[in-house]
């Protein structure tokens, strides 16, 4: 059986955990420096645009991070910079993004709440990113499954806010009811 994990950047050095864990600790530890010092850079004007961070909530990126396989998606929220370390683990693209930098991992144009890289994307509304996972999910239902073996799954990272759309997860809901069988997991 191949291993279809997804390859994340692993720590080669001795840091502040050790044990079967290390790497997520490591991982939180590096998301938890990188929101303290997107607010720095806040305070001292340098960022384009605004910035919401998720101090205190590193390990739910983590979390889902270790459980996806290469062919997973991740949906983020605004909150959405912890997510996306945990994914991919590009702290110089995700910095030079939010800083509007051409060397940003979307060129300086997503800036803190919108990123899109590689099969991760966030949105900036709350509960926004529910109606996008979706049409995804409708658009690998309806493609030709001779075109694709198996089925990208799809890895929610915290999209639903407590101020989430509700239309929007209603909606969602009421689809899951009447598409296929398997669309909506």
């Amino acid at each position: 059986m191949t291993d279809t994990r997804l390859e994340r950047p692993r720590s080669t050095h001795d840091g502040p955990a050790a044990g079967p864990y290390a790497d997520e600790v490591r991982t939180a530890f590096l998301i938890r420096k990188a929101e303290h010092r997107l607010l720095e850079l806040f305070a001292e004007g340098k960022l384009f645009g605004t910035v919401h961070t998720a101090v205190g909530q590193e390990f739910v990126g983590v979390a889902v991070a270790r459980a996806l396989e290469a062919a997973d998606y991740v949906f983020s929220n605004h909150r959405c910079h912890g997510h996306f370390l945990a994914y991919c683990g590009n702290l110089v693209g995700l910095i030079a993004e939010i800083m509007g930098k051409s060397t940003g991992a979307c060129a300086g144009r997503g800036g803190s709440q919108h990123l899109h890289y590689q099969r991760f994307s966030s949105n900036g509304i709350q509960g926004g990113i529910v109606p996008i996972s979706l049409g995804l999910a409708m658009a690998q239902e309806l493609e030709d499954s001779t075109r694709r073996p198996e089925s990208p799954h799809q890895a929610p990272a915290s999209p639903l806010p407590s101020a989430a759309s509700l239309s929007a997860i209603r909606s969602r809901s009421t689809l899951r009811r009447i598409l296929p069988t398997g669309l909506m997991g």
